[in-house]
């Protein structure tokens, strides 16, 4: 009976250990601070530091963006928190459309925190009660920030069309001209006439790739602004 319930213990312990482990996988955490982070998600026990957030908090009203964003990433290293993933995803929005050019990376990695903060809304949707906010949901956040997002890859994508435009096409078309009329008085080899036609041949494919591309911008913008008030 003894040697029953020893086997039965170690079923049991083997099967904790078993599914300690595959929470590892599935949580992938890199050190054991991390752990204890998701342990306490789990337990129902975790909690933001709220010293750090008013931090960031003043940080980010001091227009210290990326200063705010550290602050706000340790007080809520489990990335748990749906009002203080909300801020994050404010954060790169506003260091982004403060520039003078449009920070792609900026906005995406705004776009993946504010997808977090809806994802960990415990009822609803999301509303951060703030004056000094301009927006208060996450769902008017999530819109400003894919339009923003949407117009800086319609201005890359234009911006590539017209660089094949100001002289790329023509001067592969005069280059294969030349190869021809060179290759018609026996001053060019037929192998280089045929460099010349391939060269051409790719640079057309380049440019009709990036007309491609501009009009699928073109569409994901006009659709993006169609529910927005965003004019451009």
């Amino acid at each position: 009976m003894k040697d029953k319930s020893i086997q039965v213990t170690g079923l049991v312990l083997t099967a904790i250990y078993a599914a300690f482990i595959i929470w590892v996988y599935a949580t992938e955490p890199r050190t054991f601070r991390e752990v204890a982070n998701s342990a306490s998600v789990a337990a129902g026990s975790y909690q933001v530091d709220q010293g750090k957030f008013n931090a960031a908090l003043a940080l980010f009203r001091r227009e210290q963006f990326r200063a705010a964003r550290e602050q706000w990433q340790q007080a809520d290293p489990a990335q748990s928190d749906a009002r203080t993933q909300f801020y994050l995803a404010y954060a790169f929005y506003r260091e982004g459309w403060g520039r003078v050019y449009y920070d792609q990376d900026l906005f995406r990695q705004g776009l993946e925190k504010v997808n977090r903060a809806i994802e960990l809304a415990p009822q609803g949707p999301l509303t951060v009660d703030d004056p000094n906010l301009q927006m208060h949901s996450a769902a008017e956040l999530k819109a400003e920030v894919q339009i923003r997002q949407d117009v800086g890859a319609y201005r890359s994508d234009l911006a590539r069309v017209r660089h094949y435009q100001s002289g790329i096409l023509k001067d592969a078309d005069a280059v294969l001209e030349a190869k021809r009329f060179s290759y018609q008085r026996g001053q060019t080899t037929l192998l280089e006439l045929l460099d010349a036609q391939r060269t051409d041949n790719e640079v057309r494919a380049s440019y009709n790739e990036a007309l491609a591309d501009h009009a699928k911008a073109l569409i994901e913008l006009q659709r993006a602004a169609a529910l927005s008030d965003f004019e451009f």
